[in-house]
């Protein structure tokens, strides 16, 4: 079972001549790192908002760099994620969580730690990755929200998979299947959703077989979808299919 996030946003940061890298505070940015997975599978990005700025208050209180650092890793993962949801839906990204935002949240508590400006920089790339490895690695864990799903046979849901796309292509005489993934990915509202993502080739009304086209089908309630290549505006599967599946 693979489970996809994906994280892609570009910070430039100084990096020391030395080019080593201290990762300092790597403990303090896991719990970070961890309690971001946690409020995420239960209640989404609203919720990590409030964390966030709970957090960076405390921090104003009691100021530790190792505080700073798990705030930042708090910080800088919902951002990750509120790019995912804005790349999906299409809609405008959370003010609160623009990349920017966060660097002067971070920058900010680490001058008022009395952090030189280079130090600064170091500090913030060796937390950016391993903010980044730790969601990577806690994304490839089960989720609590699909402990169920994730209890069912591969097999079951391979064959629920295959009787749901079958159900979508109703004209097709036959149909062979291809390249079965299971993935957790975040939907239009930021909550992780298990599916899986295959290809399906059919054979028109003459009996030929057209080619092996993408799907997706969702665990949660049994709904499939199928690009069929037809760029039918009216239709919805190619959209709905890349917004949760890739090549």
């Amino acid at each position: 079972m693979i489970f996809r996030y994906v994280v892609v946003v570009t910070i430039a940061l100084s990096a020391p001549a030395s080019g080593a890298v201290a990762f300092e505070n790597v403990p303090d940015v896991s719990k970070g790192a961890a309690q971001f997975h946690q409020i995420y599978e239960a209640s989404g990005l609203s919720q990590i908002i409030i964390q966030t700025k709970e957090c960076w208050a405390n921090f104003a209180i009691k100021k530790t760099q190792g505080a700073a650092a798990r705030c930042f890793a708090i910080d800088y993962t919902a951002n990750l994620f509120d790019d995912i949801v804005t790349r999906r839906s299409g809609s405008p990204s959370t003010e609160f969580l623009r990349v920017e935002k966060v660097l002067t949240r971070v920058n900010s508590a680490l001058i008022a730690l009395k952090i030189e400006q280079k130090e600064r920089g170091v500090l913030i790339s060796d937390w950016t990755i391993v903010s980044e490895n730790e969601a990577v690695r806690l994304a490839k864990q089960a989720s609590p929200s699909s402990a169920a799903n994730n209890a069912a046979p591969e097999e079951e849901l391979v064959q629920r998979a295959r009787s749901a796309i079958l159900q979508t292509l109703h004209s097709a005489r036959s149909a062979r299947f291809a390249s079965f993934e299971r993935v957790t990915v975040p939907n239009q509202q930021g909550v992780a959703t298990d599916v899986i993502c295959g290809k399906v080739d059919v054979t028109d009304q003459r009996g030929n077989y057209v080619g092996f086209r993408p799907f997706v089908y969702f665990i949660g309630d049994g709904t499939a979808y199928y690009d069929d290549g037809s760029r039918n505006p009216r239709g919805v599967g190619a959209e709905v299919v890349k917004n949760f599946c890739t090549d």
